[in-house]
């Protein structure tokens, strides 16, 4: 009986253990190391639950880097490693409880339920005032540009969000820009010219 019970208990164990152990797995498969955000993988996930729990207006944004290439070429991977990190924490800082945000290799992704361009706008200007409080890291500067593109909720097509970024990267880029359909895209230049440290 004692035998039965011992054996019960280290199976139990066992099974928990590996549980645990593939819920890990699954979870750094879906997320990115560096900023812990998810990754690819799992914003595709992410974002179709977010839609199909929302059936109203919601927006996205795309944030972009600006010449992230050049800071890692000039300054090296670590220096781009902390810009990528110190950006992803100003996107979570400023999303409200029912956004949902993920790393798409030097771009991020927002879906924020409920919120119209001008709603959209309010967080692409907080994270880029969040972005001129600076960095932690002697003479690294950067600048964002982000693209908006708004769903009424009938559509849930965001590609539109990539028009209204590469709109901002043409106008010289450190911008935010809103796909319009009707007037294709409304531009507004960034609350901040340059992000020092």
């Amino acid at each position: 009986m004692l035998l039965a019970l011992a054996i019960g208990y280290a199976a139990a164990v066992y099974h928990g253990a590996m549980q645990r152990r593939m819920r890990e797995l699954y979870d750094s498969s879906i997320r990115d190391s560096l900023t812990g955000m998810f990754n690819r993988r799992g914003a595709m996930d992410l974002m179709k639950k977010a839609v199909d729990r929302h059936a109203g207006r919601s927006a996205m944004l795309v944030v972009d880097i600006d010449n992230l290439k050049l800071i890692n070429d000039m300054r090296g991977h670590t220096t781009g490693d902390a810009v990528l990190a110190r950006t992803s924490e100003a996107i979570r800082a400023s999303l409200k409880e029912g956004d949902a945000c993920a790393r798409l290799g030097d771009e991020f992704l927002i879906f924020a339920a409920g919120r119209d361009a001008d709603g959209a706008k309010d967080i692409a200007r907080d994270i880029l005032a969040r972005l001129a409080e600076g960095m932690p890291l002697a003479g690294a500067s950067f600048t964002v540009s982000m693209g908006i593109a708004i769903s009424d909720g009938e559509e849930t097509d965001f590609a539109n969000v990539d028009s209204a970024l590469h709109q901002a990267r043409a106008e010289g880029r450190n911008r935010i820009s809103v796909f319009d359909p009707p007037n294709q895209a409304e531009r507004e230049p960034a609350r901040l010219a340059k992000t020092t440290t």
